[in-house]
């Protein structure tokens, strides 16, 4: 509490209070409690050896990337088993296809006049499906979107060797391509550029390959430690350009 009321209740009786003086100038307030059952103390743990403490029990400044939430006392040291998100990984890869079909999509769908593009997207509503109906060759006649198209699908099926020790290079070898799912014979669909998911592949690729997935997207080809390389960075460099003035 941050305050003290003395209540007087008793008719025609006057009372005086001096000012209170704190027991425990050490505690909040100058108030302390006679018999404690706890008592709110810093956080206090070893970590690989050394004592550590800490205000709060959600501790995010000792293992890079991840918070401790300390809860009871150890009798004995435990030992902590930091896994991979890969759940978080497929899911941020399959979101990815999605993006990339969009987009690739819409620029189908302005620079061509054939209305099967537009139909062949059978996840569009019929609103969605005449809206897009609408935009439908709008760019015809400009060159800048087709080729640009065609630089995104070369980004994404390129082969990028991170180091000699390199074992996957390709999107294809993780399961993700034109025609990652499908059997043989012929696909518009799959022509013009949409890339597929073959999920058992994924997976496995994701249970021993992880490291070698996310250098895919994104390394450092010249040893400076900046991302200069990868389907990620090459794909943010091209797209970039477009939607700035």
């Amino acid at each position: 509490a941050e305050s003290l009321i003395v209540r007087n209740r008793n008719t025609g009786k006057e009372l005086t209070i001096s000012v209170p003086t704190a027991a425990d100038a050490s505690k909040n307030l100058g108030f302390a409690p006679t018999h404690p059952i706890s008592t709110a103390e810093d956080a206090k743990f070893k970590y690989e050896g050394i004592t550590l403490t800490r205000p709060s029990n959600d501790v995010d400044d000792v293992v890079p990337h991840v918070t401790l939430h300390l809860h009871d006392k150890t009798e004995k040291t435990a030992t902590i088993k930091i896994s991979p998100d890969k759940e978080s990984a497929k899911n941020a890869l399959v979101t990815f296809v999605g993006k990339y079909n969009q987009t690739i999509a819409e620029m189908t769908i302005l620079s061509s006049n054939k209305p099967e593009v537009v139909t062949e997207l059978d996840y569009l509503s019929k609103d969605e499906q005449e809206a897009e109906n609408k935009k439908l060759g709008l760019f015809f006649s400009d060159f800048t979107l087709t080729n640009g198209k065609s630089t995104l699908s070369q980004t994404v099926s390129s082969n990028y060797r991170y180091n000699e020790d390199s074992t996957i290079t390709l999107l294809s070898q993780i399961g993700i391509s034109t025609r990652a799912t499908s059997g043989g014979g012929y696909n518009a669909a799959q022509m013009r550029g949409y890339l597929e998911v073959d999920e058992k592949k994924l997976d496995a690729s994701l249970e021993t390959d992880l490291d070698q997935i996310k250098n895919l997207f994104g390394y450092d080809s010249d040893g400076d430690l900046i991302v200069d390389n990868g389907i990620g960075y090459k794909l943010d460099q091209q797209l970039t350009a477009w939607v700035q003035s």
